[in-house]
């Protein structure tokens, strides 16, 4: 697979590649070391590629991160993510510093939920799959991101 792609890209100036193929071929393991290879290769300077698809899970970001470093990861790649998605990221960098701000309810009521989203991420990273409190966990990480998203994030805006 990785083969395949490799040479795609290398044989055109540009175009379009469609991976369409079903669960269990690889498509996953082999754009990851697709791009972990273009990326680390300096002769791509100039060169871009652009992954676009309708689900973020059919990248994993985190595991591209991770083989790229966070350096590498944010100097060479650009993932749009929703303004709830980046508040959440960046939340604790944030420097807010007028008081009214941090003493009203929506920044606390965000803040919260926030903390609690980051707290359920944690437990999820390290529970094994076949863990029972694996689904609650994620079914309780959505529920504090649709809150965050639909409820908590817009009123502190």
């Amino acid at each position: 697979m990785l083969q395949v792609i490799d040479k795609f890209i290398k044989d055109k100036e540009n175009g379009l590649f469609l991976l369409d193929l079903p669960t269990g071929f690889g498509k996953t393991t082999a754009v990851l070391d697709f791009i972990e290879n273009f990326v680390k290769d300096e002769s791509n300077n100039q060169r871009k590629i652009f992954f676009v698809t309708n689900l973020k899970i059919n990248l994993p970001w985190d595991k591209l991160k991770d083989r790229l470093g966070d350096d590498l990861f944010y100097d060479k790649c650009l993932v749009l993510e929703s303004y709830y998605e980046r508040v959440i990221r960046k939340w604790k960098n944030q420097h807010i510093t007028q008081t009214a701000i941090l003493r009203s309810d929506e920044y606390n009521k965000l803040s919260e939920d926030i903390e609690i989203y980051n707290q359920i991420d944690e437990e999820i990273k390290i529970l094994s799959s076949n863990d029972e409190n694996l689904k609650i966990r994620l079914k309780y990480k959505n529920d504090i991101e649709h809150r965050i998203r639909e409820n908590s994030e817009p009123e502190f805006r």
